[in-house]
């Protein structure tokens, strides 16, 4: 049995297959993508992470094959096969973000559950926006925010200092991820964030 546990993430840019008896813990994020080769996570067995999963080429497996993803979980690529996905930040089971191809073999199915998010109250508006954001966070004096393109490179992260602050981003028109956590209790969400200028 091979159990990788990493306390950071994993950035897969080639062919990774976990086999059967293959263990892998994340305490940050998953990546599956390579902009010029195929970037291909073939999942036999189980893989946990508790922060973000982003998928933009391949990831495949077998009927032994789990994943657990403990906040956002978005696909641009394919997943393909017959594992089980569990996101456990929606209503409902499924990827959170989809752009991309799910095979109508892939089951979604989560055994355990998550308390309802703390953070629901944290308002981030507007969105869409031309990259002038203004954070409603009363409540809450301990966040960080971070946002990240759909490949998942990370373009900001900062402390916010108060319940209300202003944010500015130079990015090109797009989709992106914000995600704030709160530093005292270590809850986040994830939205999705559309710039238009």
């Amino acid at each position: 049995m091979l159990s990788l546990i990493l306390t950071g993430s994993i950035w897969n840019r080639t062919v990774f297959n976990n086999n059967l008896t293959g263990k892998v813990r994340l305490t940050k994020n998953f990546h599956n993508y390579h902009p010029s080769t195929t970037a291909l996570f073939n999942n036999n067995g189980n893989v946990t992470v508790l922060d973000s999963w982003y998928n933009t080429d391949t990831v495949k497996g077998g009927a032994n094959g789990y994943f657990q993803v403990q906040d956002t979980s978005a696909n641009s690529g394919f997943m393909k096969g017959n594992y089980t996905f569990c996101d456990l930040t929606p209503t409902t089971p499924k990827v959170d973000l989809n752009s991309g191809t799910i095979a109508g073999t892939i089951l979604f199915s989560c055994a355990l559950g998550i308390k309802e998010n703390e953070l629901a109250e944290v308002k981030i508006y507007p969105n869409p926006s031309n990259g002038n954001l203004h954070v409603n966070a009363l409540g809450h004096a301990d966040l960080r925010i971070s946002i990240s393109d759909i490949s998942g490179k990370l373009l900001l992260e900062q402390h916010l200092p108060n319940n209300n602050s202003e944010i500015n981003l130079n990015c090109s028109n797009g989709i992106y991820f914000l995600k704030i956590t709160d530093l005292q209790s270590g809850n986040s969400k994830t939205e999705k964030l559309i710039i238009q200028k």
